[in-house]
């Protein structure tokens, strides 16, 4: 009997995706979807990569070179590489266990920077309007790639706090799109600033995006559970890290056309999208004691911090069939490429060391949930989750 194995990430793609993908291609103009149902502000502009929305954001303040960026160091490399590229200096800050920043270590380093950069981790929510009125004197931006449609303290969604929100629309986010972001811009005197950079900047071309549709339908075909188990996996555990590539040079471009005509049926359907993915939450976080409510969130991922001995679960979830992940377990790696010290965050190198995350996404189907729950519940974890 072949064996199959639920890959950590939602890389799945329906073939009527693929075909709003293609007819995408030949549109000659792209609206962008109406979002007035999730963020007070209408300034809100689309383009290839949350990275790159980041970077353009972070390039139209007018800061003096080398300014001071404050950042989570437990985080993905690419907003690492988004300060260095807008040619600042991220002061690296600490992590909570609960993922939230540690607003302790914040206030220890506050007087080093002048913009903050908050990452709502795994989709919970960090307390914005707390950090705001904590510090009134800084810009912040919500780096949203994780928590489209979390609520925040107030029940909001979050990305409406700060004076900047930054989203993902790529593989494996929530929606997962494949290619693009967007930036959300609240505080309306940098309207005008931000308009400037986006004037003139690369478009895809009509092979570009054809590449990309033909990548779409690549990377859903290697994460079937059955080719996932039997190449896919066994190629990317054979991959080493190419940390040349972490701190690459980034261009500005806009969001491909099918990617944004993808997004925009996508769009129609994401509160129920949200709601399988409570539900799933719900149901996998019994398995393992933990509080079932999802308070919120968009259940993104489900994290965890395990006792011990990380590396031996997740081969026995590769037995199992069920892939655990390590998600930005680098992230301090990473960070030194840009200037982190160790010791800097010490509750963020443990996470590192520690974090599993397990698959809740919109797109499994009962049979993967009872399949994951079946290992977490097993004998064989018991004792290091």
């Amino acid at each position: 009997m072949l064996k199959s194995l639920i890959p950590r990430l939602n890389y799945k793609f329906s073939l009527k995706d693929v075909l709003i993908n293609l007819k995408g291609i030949f549109k000659k103009d792209v609206p962008a979807p109406v979002l007035k149902d999730f963020f007070y502000s209408s300034d809100i502009y689309f383009l290839d990569y949350a990275r790159t929305g980041l970077f353009l954001i972070l390039r139209s303040l007018g800061l003096e070179k080398n300014s001071k960026i404050g950042v989570i160091s437990y985080n993905c490399h690419t907003v690492f590489n988004s300060i260095k590229q807008a040619h600042f200096t991220p002061v690296f800050i600490d992590v909570n266990d609960d993922f939230t920043i540690n607003l302790k270590d914040l206030a220890s380093k506050s007087h080093e920077f002048d913009v903050l950069i908050v990452t709502h981790l795994f989709g919970i929510p960090a307390d914005i309007k707390l950090i705001k009125a904590k510090f009134p004197e800084k810009i912040i931006i919500e780096d949203c790639a994780h928590s489209f449609l979390s609520n925040n303290a107030s029940g909001n969604f979050v990305g409406n706090d700060g004076d900047f929100s930054v989203f993902s629309l790529g593989f494996s986010k929530f929606p997962a799109v494949g290619r693009g972001g967007f930036i959300v811009i609240n505080n309306s005197k940098f309207k005008s600033s931000i308009e400037k950079e986006l004037i003139n900047i690369a478009k895809y071309s009509y092979l570009e995006e054809a590449y990309l549709v033909f990548y779409k339908i690549l990377m859903n075909f290697i994460h079937k559970p059955i080719i996932y188990n039997y190449l896919t996996y066994k190629i990317k555990k054979n991959k080493s890290i190419d940390y040349s590539e972490i701190d690459k040079k980034l261009i500005v471009k806009q969001i491909p056309k099918p990617e944004l005509y993808l997004y925009s049926s996508k769009i129609k359907n994401v509160l129920k999208l949200k709601e399988i993915q409570n539900k799933n939450s719900i149901l996998i976080k019994k398995s393992i004691s933990l509080p079932e409510t999802s308070n919120g969130k968009n259940d993104f991922m489900i994290p965890v911090l395990i006792k011990k001995e990380r590396d031996k679960i997740i081969s026995l979830g590769i037995e199992q069939g069920v892939e655990l992940g390590k998600h930005f377990s680098n992230s301090i790696e990473w960070a030194k490429i840009f200037g982190y010290q160790t010791g800097d965050c010490p509750n963020a190198e443990k996470i590192s060391q520690n974090i599993i995350t397990i698959p809740c996404h919109y797109n499994l189907n009962m049979k993967q949930i009872v399949k994951i729950n079946n290992f977490l519940k097993s004998p064989l974890i018991k004792n290091y989750i």
